[in-house]
């Protein structure tokens, strides 16, 4: 058995291909959110979930008007109804919130009749109420809109999709910011 030896060449050509894979799998972990603080088998709580918003676990949901598709203001706790719901706020336009709905759909995770409900909220400039590449979400998840400046001046909300989970008292149970892909039905149910 011989063993062949490399050049120097060969060398530093598999460290940078070493570096970047090494690179892509940090990069693609973080960006699609496997790289969530501390999460892990049975270690995803509220308290480590990445909030990038001025929003706080505990806290009443601020009182904020939402419009239908119609142009219709309804306040947001008219539309909570006094049910746990998971707020998706989203911006149209934006890869990740769409990736996030689509994961959701395709995984049937909010199966009709649940006792949880699924409302999608579009942040968007006044008077432009549309979803654009989201629309297709809306025959599923129940679809409004707010006021891009008025949502950032009540919530601070910074990152999007932002996920925001509220019980049935119109309290804040949990917020993630960013791409959520591992929130599941059981930490729902846990939470909520």
């Amino acid at each position: 058995m011989t063993i062949r030896s490399f050049s120097a060449r060969e060398i530093v050509l598999y460290i940078l291909l070493g570096g970047v894979v090494i690179f892509m799998a940090i990069f693609l972990g973080i960006r699609t959110g496997f790289a969530l603080r501390g999460s892990g088998p049975g270690k995803l709580t509220p308290e480590n979930l990445p909030n990038r918003t001025n929003l706080k676990i505990g806290d009443v949901l601020p009182a904020f008007e939402v419009m239908t598709a119609d142009s219709v203001a309804r306040p947001i706790g008219d539309i909570l109804k006094g049910r746990p719901t998971v707020i998706v706020v989203v911006l149209p336009g934006c890869d990740p919130c769409k990736n996030l709905l689509t994961t959701w759909r395709e995984s049937k995770l909010f199966p009709a009749g649940q006792k949880i409900q699924v409302i999608v909220l579009a942040a968007v400039s006044p008077g432009e109420y549309q979803l654009g590449e989201l629309e297709e979400f809306g025959t599923i998840f129940p679809c409004y809109f707010t006021d891009f400046l008025q949502m950032d001046k009540q919530c601070g909300i910074s990152g999007f999709p932002s996920v925001i989970g509220v019980g049935g008292d119109n309290q804040i149970r949990f917020i993630a910011s960013g791409y959520a892909q591992e929130l599941d039905r059981k930490f729902f149910e846990k939470y909520l």
